[in-house]
């Protein structure tokens, strides 16, 4: 397949450190969006991803420093595309036992908790869609922390549970939200 060509090719390197390593200040954060975006890209078409090396330092995509950085950019990062190919990224990883430990170890030790009970209520409908598909996979893990983040947060649960023929159909934000 072609993603195994891109692989060969180096892809996932090069584009984990357009993501988190080059950092020059008049670039347009466009450039780590579009190294996001083909990283989940290649993760979504089912690449075994947990053991990919990707750095010279021997951190994989399931290592504690990737992880935790991609978390930390979740967190940070304006543009809102960007988000949602971190956690497109993070729900590709999910998938792998290692990588979901991980992810469940630094959601919980850090506010990334509130952080994603608060991207649910984000204007941009995809971005609240892949966080509450995130939270969905984390509740299994972490159940009672996300509810009580929820009820901690401005607008939440309610939102979840707005009535939907009060806009006119059911979209897949509201289905999602009823399945969270």
């Amino acid at each position: 397949p072609d993603h195994a060509i891109l692989l060969e090719a180096g892809i996932v390197q090069i584009m984990v450190e357009e993501m988190f390593a080059r950092t020059i200040h008049d670039e347009p954060v466009n450039s780590k969006n579009e190294a996001a975006a083909i990283l989940a890209n290649i993760f979504e078409s089912g690449v075994e991803l947990e053991n990919l090396q990707v750095n010279v330092h021997g951190h994989t995509m399931a290592s504690d420093y990737i992880i935790h950085n991609i978390i930390l950019w979740i967190k940070n990062s304006t543009p809102e595309d960007f988000s949602i190919n971190l956690i497109r990224i993070l729900l590709c990883l999910l998938k792998f036992p290692k990588a979901s430990a991980t992810i469940v170890s630094v959601v919980k030790g850090t506010e990334a908790s509130y952080n994603l009970t608060e991207l649910i209520n984000n204007p941009n409908e995809e971005l609240g869609i892949v966080s509450i598909k995130l939270l969905m996979i984390l509740a299994s893990f972490m159940g009672h922390t996300l509810s009580d983040r929820l009820c901690k947060t401005k607008g939440q649960p309610e939102s979840l549970i707005a009535n939907p023929t009060e806009v006119g159909l059911i979209t897949e934000k509201h289905a999602v939200s009823a399945n969270f």
